[in-house]
């Protein structure tokens, strides 16, 4: 059954398998990849689209972490309409550890079963390079 019916089915309050919901997730995650990996700017057709770099946001300190976080919130909400109520947090590791750690969290929109939401983690880091990685 295609991705589109099967969202479309749990709109109309039938109840959906977990197969369903991992495609979604998964679809999600290969889309936040892409744009987490596309800067702002690079877009001819929409150059809005994508992270700021991350160079950028890294020299904000001492609010560094948290401008990450905006932006990176800020660009789901405006281009995943597939989640709502995006929450992004910086995770702090102990040690010296150059890789930043963020936690997005969210509901699936689109898929609801009577009611009951499906929330959706993500974990986000940026290496030393400035890569972002999305799992």
């Amino acid at each position: 059954m295609a991705l589109l019916s099967r969202i479309r089915d749990a709109r109309n309050g039938r109840s959906i398998d977990a197969s369903t919901e991992e495609s979604v997730r998964a679809s999600i995650l290969k889309h936040l990849q892409a744009m987490c990996a596309t800067r702002v700017g690079s877009m001819l057709v929409r150059p809005e689209y994508g992270l700021p770099a991350i160079s950028e946001l890294v020299y904000s300190f001492p609010d560094a972490a948290a401008s990450i976080a905006r932006a990176l919130a800020a660009t789901i909400e405006k281009f995943e309409p597939r989640l709502a109520d995006v929450r992004v947090r910086h995770v702090p590791t102990e040690g010296m550890s150059l890789v930043v750690h963020f936690e997005v969290t969210a509901v699936l929109r689109e898929v609801t079963d009577g009611g009951r939401k499906y929330p959706v983690r993500f974990a986000t880091s940026i290496d030393p390079t400035r890569r972002v990685h999305v799992e």
